[in-house]
């Protein structure tokens, strides 16, 4: 069990708190037990079923939290309550099946009295496993009770009661349950509830529900299984009555509830499981600081042999002792892993059996020097020597060597540590600092590096190529060192914002003097370095760009040649309009004269042309207009005629105009419109051009299905937001949706030999929606339709309105009446 640390006053605040819930829920199931028990309502076996085959779940889930906490600490009160609750979902599973429809004709007692009474025995069980829980914490706690309950006595008691129901029930003839004279219809419902009582009263005296979660949560459970028992049950006058179904909803409850417990105690075990690894982490780091520290401590060490032993045996470093005459006198587990000797096979011999020669045949005379002269070489001091292992080969190592004096002993204690993977790294790093400052001081761009006050520290061989200056002039030069003039206060002031902002890497481009005095752009990368919140320096890659922005700056001045030259060429074909279109007006109009007096004087063969001729005049007046329409959109002469008015009828005036274009398709045009739409202020010219370009576009392209226009608004005060044309036509593929509203474009190749026109109409209607200040977007994929979007309308809505050109284009096509 967990208990937490906190101030008395801390305690004394939550048991408050607990005890109001606790009242809070014994009132509640009082007014819940009188509200209940003027319900006339009868469940079912079905129903009670299905709550049993909960119960049975929920308590098995218990009992296997429990006692997988039990073994995680062990604690009776733990293993009472697991085995209790594995047994009680035994028991309920029994329960259920024995009064489940499938199977209650198999069993010697009828339903109404199986049913209570096999339900009394699961109850009855946990009750009392309940009960004993609490009483084995109190016998345990007594002064002079050490020995603890043994388990398996549980598990045995656990088992043979659930084996001896199971038999009961399936032998054994019932009496009956329900005694309805009585005020208490069910009483047996008593005896587990005086068990539930006792244990209540046994936690709640136990005092460890004030701090404890889980004993907390046991008392609620407990609470509401007491009234459950007391309240509810006992006052079920039928089966599955209201009072009946109540109980083993409570029942239920009161399983979660000890659940909830477990899965909090649970939870607070792994946290300090957590912590001990913590504290077992910090220890090991402590262990270092000591092993750094060992000359201090060596003294303490022999005081305490044991906690030397110990120190020694589990030591990352080999620790070896000898006496005066070199004879090994330890050596410890770790030195046996840096050798390859066991300490057997060492303990008695001489350590320059350790030693490569030179060192080998000098070891001797250089005691025997010691002890003479008192001259110490390495006795006292660190130093990088060569070891020698079991197989003969060679490896270096740190050697650290004191004299201890014990009476008249002299010992002398050596620390080892295997330097082999130490000394390879930084041979390693050595390296990699070679091959580093050779690919840096040959690559093509310029690398320098700068210290915190943007002093240069150092520049590879093509800065001072493209500079032109000296290493001598540029280092300890600020980085501003070559920028020009006119840019060396920007230049200073955006990296010393990167450094105070600690930007981890910018990008940044700027020109520079040459010794020369030539320009040059430059783009530099600069990567911030540091430690922490402290700046160390800067590193930068410079890259010469010169030419890039010089082909940048023909490319733009090419740029606007070309929009100047498109330009005139849109001025030019909107000045055009009229000498375009009145000529073929007049083909048409003359064409539809003499189709008008067609049986009089014309022969089959000359109408057919005629037709043809009026056909195709039509057709190619459309083409005009389009590319005379989006000619003047490019040229800034399109100007809007901004009023006041209503987009559903909008809609509804162009459906009616294009449902003609249908009679030989299995598509129905369908409009959405919201009703009392506010006003919106546009241009309805446009606006209903843009619609006719959408939804004649979707009549080209959907053979059956639907097309449908959709008004979109605020649900808050109905101002339009968007409109939507959605079909269920060919669709666009995904790799095409780029290039739709382009000019003269259209989603698949042939698509205009097949449906005809020239794909400037959704080009169009793009650009009239932007002239309107409204996006239009479309989503599509292949063979799923689309559905195109205009948005913005709860905008601004208009952009500034085109004054247009000092030319008077208002004239429109001519009507030919045919």
């Amino acid at each position: 069990m967990l208990l937490f640390n906190r101030s008395t006053e801390e305690q004394s605040d939550l048991a408050k708190k607990r005890i109001v819930m606790y009242v809070l829920i014994t009132l509640t199931l009082i007014l819940l037990s009188f509200y209940l028990s003027k319900i006339e309502w009868v469940g079912s076996k079905e129903i009670h079923t299905i709550m049993e085959l909960v119960s049975t779940i929920l308590a098995f889930t218990v009992g296997v939290a429990a006692l997988t906490s039990f073994y995680s600490k062990k604690d009776s009160t733990i293993l009472f309550i697991g085995a209790g609750f594995l047994g009680t979902a035994f028991l309920d599973g029994y329960h259920t099946v024995v009064t489940s429809v499938f199977f209650d004709q198999y069993f010697p007692s009828p339903p109404p009295s199986l049913i209570p009474w096999s339900w009394i025995a699961s109850r009855l069980f946990l009750s009392v496993m309940l009960f004993v829980s609490w009483w084995a914490w109190n016998k345990e706690t007594k002064p002079g009770e050490e020995q603890s309950i043994q388990e398996k006595y549980v598990y045995i008691f656990a088992t043979v009661s659930t084996v001896a129901s199971f038999l009961f029930f399936a032998f054994v003839p019932l009496p009956i349950a329900y005694y309805g004279e009585l005020i208490f219809p069910r009483p047996e419902e008593f005896i587990p509830a005086l068990f539930f009582v006792l244990a209540l009263i046994g936690y709640l005296k136990k005092g460890m529900w004030k701090e404890n979660p889980f004993e907390h949560c046991i008392v609620i459970s407990l609470i509401i299984g007491s009234f459950g028992q007391l309240i509810f049950m006992s006052f079920s006058k039928v089966l599955f009555d209201t009072m009946f179904d109540a109980a083993h909803i409570l029942k239920i409850v009161s399983y979660i509830g000890v659940e909830m417990g477990l899965l909090i105690n649970m939870y607070y075990l792994f946290n300090k499981a957590e912590q001990n690894a913590a504290e077992l982490r910090l220890s090991n780091e402590e262990l270092d600081i000591e092993i750094e520290e060992r000359k201090l401590a060596e003294k303490a060490l022999l005081d305490s042999k044991e906690r030397a032993n110990a120190v020694v045996d589990n030591i990352v470093d080999g620790i070896i002792t000898i006496d005066e005459k070199g004879l090994l006198e330890s050596f410890n587990p770790a030195a046996e892993k840096i050798f390859g000797y066991t300490a057997e096979e060492v303990i008695g011999k001489n350590l320059k059996i350790l030693m490569p020669e030179p060192y080998h045949s000098e070891h001797d005379s250089y005691l025997q020097s010691y002890r003479e002269t008192g001259e110490a070489k390495i006795i006292g001091y660190g130093r990088e020597v060569i070891g020698k292992r079991k197989d003969g080969s060679t490896f270096p190592l740190d050697l650290a060597v004191n004299e201890i004096r014990a009476g008249k002993k002299t010992i002398y204690i050596g620390i080892i540590r295997d330097i082999t993977e130490r000394k390879l790294a930084e041979d390693n790093l050595a390296q990699s600092a070679v091959r580093y400052r050779t690919i840096v001081e040959e690559a093509s761009d310029i690398v320098y590096t700068a210290d915190s006050d943007q002093k240069i520290t150092y520049i590879n061989p093509p800065g001072l190529k493209l500079s032109g200056f000296t290493e001598e002039e540029i280092l300890g030069s600020q980085i501003t060192f070559c920028v020009h003039p006119d840019w060396k206060e920007v230049v200073k002031t955006f990296y010393l914002n990167q450094q105070n902002e600690m930007i981890r890497e910018t990008l940044f481009e700027f020109p520079i003097l040459t010794k020369n005095n030539e320009e040059k752009w430059v783009e530099q990368t600069v990567a911030l370095l540091s430690e922490g919140n402290k700046v160390k320096g800067f590193q930068a890659i410079v890259r010469d760009i010169t030419e890039r922005k010089a082909a940048d700056r023909k490319l733009k001045k090419a740029k606007a040649e070309s929009e100047r030259a498109n330009q005139a060429k849109s001025h030019f074909l909107a000045s055009m309009s009229h000498e375009l279109r009145t000529p073929l007006n007049s083909v048409i109009g003359f064409a539809n004269i003499l189709l008008k007096d067609k049986n009089n004087h014309l022969k089959e063969k000359e109408l057919n042309f005629l037709s043809r001729i009026s056909e195709n005049g039509k057709r190619l007046l459309e083409i005009i207009n389009d590319i005379l329409d989006l000619s003047k959109i490019e040229a800034g002469r399109m100007d809007l005629e901004l009023s006041t008015l209503s987009v559903g009828n909008l809609i509804k005036d162009t459906i009616s105009q294009l449902e003609a274009q249908l009679e030989n398709k299995q598509v129905r045009l369908i409009a959405d419109i919201p009703d009392n739409l506010h006003p919106i202020e546009t241009d309805s010219g446009k606006l209903r051009q843009v619609l006719v370009n959408l939804i004649g576009n979707s009549i080209k392209f959907t053979e059956k299905g639907y097309i449908k226009v959709r008004v979109n608004t605020n649900s808050s005060n109905n101002i339009v937001e968007s409109i939507e044309v959605e079909d269920t036509g060919v669709g666009i593929a995904k790799n095409k949706l780029s290039e739709i509203f382009s000019a003269f474009k259209q989603a698949e190749e042939g698509t205009s030999r097949k449906y005809e026109g020239t794909g400037l109409g959704l080009t169009i209607s793009k650009s009239l929606c932007e002239l309107l200040g409204y996006d239009l977007e479309v989503k599509s994929s292949k063979g799923r339709g689309a559905v195109f979007t205009i948005s913005g309308f709860n905008q601004k809505g208009i952009m500034e309105e085109t004054t247009g050109s000092q030319d008077n284009l208002s004239e429109e096509t001519s009507q030919i009446e045919e």
